[in-house]
Order: C-alpha cells, then sequence, then structure tokens
C-alpha cells in the first residue's frame, strides 16, 4: 500500500476544515431559525441538532454550550447592523439614517426575538450597550469637530449610546412595534438636532433630521 503523499494529506485536511465549517454553519442557521421562532428558553440543543441533521456534539465542541451557541447567534445579528451601517461615516446626519435602517431590521421577527428580547435577557443588558455597534456609534462621536473637553465628548457619547441601545431594547419589548417604532423615530430625531447645538458641526441650511 502506499503512503499517503504530502498532497493528499492537505486536501485531506482542506476538506475535514471544509466539513467543519460547513457543521459549525448550519449549526448557527438552525439556531437562528429556532431561537427567533420560539425563543431561546423554549429551544432545546437536541432540536437544533435534529434541524441541522447532526448530532449534539458538534454543538459542544463549536460552542461549549447553549448559552455559547446563543451568544454566537447574537453576534451573528449584531452583523446585520454593522451591514446596515454606511461606512466612513463623518457628520451626524448618517446616524440618523442609520438608526432608520435598524428600524427597518426591527421588521424581521427572528431579529427582534434574538437581539432586543433573548439577548438581553441571556447574555444581560451590558452587550448591547458594548457591542461592536454601540462601538462604532462612539467612534462617529469622537471623531466630530468639537471644542468640548475629552470628559464631556465621552459624556455625551455615552449618554447617547446609552439612549440609543435602551431605545431599540424597548421596540423590542413593545407590544404595537410599528408604534414604538414611530416614537423612538421621533424622539432620536429630536435627541440629534439638540446635538447639532453641542457640537461644532458644518452649517447646513436645514436640519438632515426634519422637524
Amino acid at each position: 500500500m502506499s503512503k499517503p503523499t504530502s498532497t493528499s494529506r492537505g486536501k485531506a485536511r482542506k476538506t475535514q476544515a471544509l466539513r467543519r465549517e460547513t457543521s459549525r454553519e448550519n449549526l448557527l442557521l438552525a439556531a437562528t431559525k429556532l431561537f427567533g421562532e420560539q425563543g431561546y428558553y423554549e429551544t432545546s440543543l437536541e432540536q437544533t441538532a435534529q434541524k441541522a441533521q447532526l448530532t449534539t456534539r458538534p454543538i459542544y465542541h463549536y460552542f461549549n454550550n447553549k448559552i455559547g451557541l446563543f451568544s454566537a447567534v447574537n453576534d451573528a445579528m449584531s452583523e446585520r447592523v454593522l451591514a446596515s451601517i454606511e461606512p466612513d461615516q463623518r457628520d451626524l446626519s448618517h446616524l440618523f439614517d442609520n438608526w432608520k435602517s435598524f428600524l427597518a431590521l426591527c421588521d424581521d421577527d427572528e431579529f427582534r426575538q434574538i437581539l432586543l428580547i433573548d439577548g438581553p435577557n441571556v447574555l444581560g443588558r451590558e452587550r448591547w450597550i458594548n457591542s461592536t455597534v454601540s462601538a462604532h456609534v462612539r467612534q462617529l462621536f469622537t471623531s466630530q469637530p468639537n471644542n468640548q473637553s475629552p470628559f464631556r465628548q465621552q459624556l455625551l457619547s455615552r449618554m447617547v449610546i446609552t439612549a440609543f441601545a435602551e431605545a431599540a431594547l424597548m421596540i423590542g419589548e413593545s407590544d404595537d412595534i410599528e408604534d414604538a417604532k414611530k416614537e423612538t423615530e421621533r424622539l432620536i430625531r429630536q435627541l440629534l438636532n439638540a446635538l447639532e447645538g453641542i457640537f461644532v458641526v458644518e452649517e447646513k441650511p436645514d436640519s438632515p433630521y426634519g422637524h
């Protein structure tokens, strides 16, 4: 019997790595569907494995436990928010556009259930406030030309991020999603209009947020 060559061993490793990645992706897709439809507490690892046509063993291998699996699904949902954010922002007018993009994501039942309802309860509200999404908004604020002291600038940034985060979570908790979206959009518009009087930005004839 001939010995396996370095080329054949390399192909075998690539095939195995691809198989593992496919299994992990299938588990995430199955978990996203079940967590989104049933909620975290009504979804079992056995259900997830069955939907992904796998055993529970890969779940423990890739994610350690149910919370680890949910955390990975939650992170994937957060990436959807980042994907909707316009890159290379340099002024606050983009922030309201991004908020409206976020509101559009809230129409997705899976998105609301995973990121806004179960996420804070299972992983903690701090997870959302300290997320990569919040970090992106924080970076936008710190990049603004202004005459504020570093402490005041950081304070404003944290206050606004917390307001955005709490508004998002309240949409998830609301019984009337459309009404909650309209109300938060109105208040966020007022908040950003007020910020124009604090940050030194280029003057525009009209507010980009409306009246």
